[in-house]
């Protein structure tokens, strides 16, 4: 079955934007951002160059993790909820990581404690 595009009405257009303008951590692109993002070529050519910056996931993560203390907590209860699973103890290793980073905590201690 081909994919179809079924366009907002203008009232669901109107509180897509508005909602959209009301996040707190979304800004409009500006005019030179949207330049950069335009479609230039044919369906499914190559876009790199379009594109100049990116973020690697765990660094998106740690900034997220920094900036929303409620996120952090949320993150680990669901990496500790799914420790059990395929990969969870990988994962959950990943998010405590990925939050102690976030806080500036070492990761191994420097020199052990006196008894």
């Amino acid at each position: 079955m081909p994919r179809r595009f079924i366009p907002p009405t203008p009232e669901e257009d109107a509180a897509i934007t508005a909602a959209a303008n009301a996040a707190p951590d979304a800004r409009p692109f500006t005019e030179a951002e949207w330049e950069q993002v335009k479609h230039r070529g044919r369906r499914g050519a190559n876009l790199s160059n379009s594109l100049t910056t990116h973020r690697p996931h765990d660094e998106a993560t740690v900034a997220m993790l920094k900036a929303d203390p409620a996120f952090a907590a949320t993150y680990l209860t669901v990496a500790l909820d799914e420790a059990d699973k395929p990969g969870g103890k990988a994962a959950l290793l990943a998010a405590l990581r990925n939050v102690a980073t976030a806080h500036d905590l070492e990761l191994t201690p420097k020199e052990k404690p006196a008894a």
